[in-house]
């Protein structure tokens, strides 16, 4: 009897610890999207808001690295600072530099690639699969990524899509140098070719391992 009550205790503390990791994922995961969302509409204001909305995407990096025990490496948390300063702190870069998009459309999804990667590694899967996984995943993100710059187009008018320049007669007046379509699928291409560059290096390395620990036993 005495083993009853415990094996049913041990359940309800169970089906407890379980509830509330539920509902800690569902709050970061709320707190992720609702930051993202507000940091990327508002880059283009002061420096002051962007910082602190740069900060707090980093915090929740950190926060969920640790509800969801995924052992990020020092690497991970560079790269993600690295493209949060890029993407949202430098933002007033892209109404300057007409090419800085681009390249972070390159360089942004070999960061996000990584981090992908890095949280598939252990799945029992082969390392061709492994690779094609992170690919279509980093690629769906950078997909999401645009068709989130669409509809917010579509309902605020905020000119996410296409690349503008600062006009020299005022500061809140931009020059279209890039149609939005246009703009899109380039930047979909760049994404394809970031994602496939760090795809090919993972598969790279891993093929380098795999030799080297054959002839170590050989």
């Amino acid at each position: 009897m005495v083993n009853m009550w415990m094996k049913r205790g041990d359940k309800e503390n169970a089906v407890k610890v379980d509830k509330n990791y539920i509902y800690e994922r569902r709050v970061w995961t709320a707190l992720v999207i609702i930051s993202l969302i507000c940091i990327y509409l508002f880059r283009n204001s002061g420096w002051g808001l962007r910082i602190a909305g740069a900060v707090e995407v980093i915090a929740l990096f950190a926060l969920g690295d640790r509800i969801f025990q995924m052992g990020f490496k020092k690497r991970h948390y560079v790269f993600y600072i690295l493209l949060i300063i890029g993407t949202f702190i430098a933002s007033p870069l892209y109404f300057i530099y007409p090419n800085y998009d681009k390249i972070w459309h390159v360089i942004g999804p070999i960061f996000v690639c990584s981090i992908v990667f890095f949280m598939i590694r252990k799945l029992d899967l082969q390392m061709k699969w492994k690779v094609t996984f992170a690919f279509f995943v980093t690629f769906a993100i950078l997909g999401i990524f645009e068709l989130s710059e669409y509809t917010i187009d579509s309902l605020f008018n905020f000119n996410l899509q296409g690349v503008y320049l600062r006009d020299a007669y005022g500061f809140e007046k931009f020059t279209l140098i890039t149609e939005k379509n246009d703009d899109t699928m380039i930047d979909m291409f760049l994404g394809l070719i970031g994602t496939a560059l760090y795809c090919a290096y993972a598969s790279f390395v891993y093929k380098r391992r795999t030799h080297k620990h054959l002839l170590n036993y050989s």
